[in-house]
């Protein structure tokens, strides 16, 4: 779901941003996979060869809409645009070539959970996991009163990175 969602990110700030060029770009887009019912239809419904398939198109399209924003008569701000630079590191994080064919990374073959990013609208959001649940995100730390007799009150509230042990 992350690289769907880096993608269509990245799509809709390059619409705001330079919107005539995004228009001819992603016209030309090899695979153009629907980024809606598709992908989620794709990730959650069908089997682990549908999700690959659907996964390396989206690398492609991915590469293609990356090159064209790199090429030399691109814009030059297109470079700045953050949800373009997400787009990219993501990529790296997901995809490599082998052959001249986009692959997808092997669980085994991407960064740690602490350099991951797992949302493109929140890179800091990272996987957690306490003991059978996993979630994307934050964690968050209370302290409360434990008088006898008196309500509990939350005294204190902290949020963290879920990557950290505490």
């Amino acid at each position: 779901m992350c690289v769907g969602e880096a993608m269509r990110f990245a799509r809709g700030s390059l619409a705001i941003v330079a919107g005539e060029w995004r228009a001819a770009s992603v016209a030309t887009l090899p695979g153009s996979i629907a980024m809606g019912t598709e992908l989620k239809k794709a990730v959650f419904e069908d089997g682990q060869a549908e999700r690959q398939a659907v996964a390396e198109v989206i690398g492609r399209d991915g590469f293609f809409l990356l090159e064209e924003i790199y090429a030399p008569t691109a814009p030059p701000l297109l470079r700045d645009v953050p949800a373009v630079e997400l787009l990219r590191q993501i990529w790296i994080q997901n995809y490599f070539y082998e052959e001249g064919q986009v692959r997808w990374r092997e669980p085994e073959n991407i960064p740690a959970a602490t350099q991951f990013i797992n949302s493109p609208y929140d890179p800091e959001a990272h996987l957690g996991k306490k003991r059978s649940t996993m979630w994307t995100g934050y964690k968050i730390h209370l302290s409360e009163t434990c008088d006898e007799n008196l309500p509990h009150l939350i005294t204190h509230v902290a949020t963290t990175p879920a990557r950290h042990p505490r």
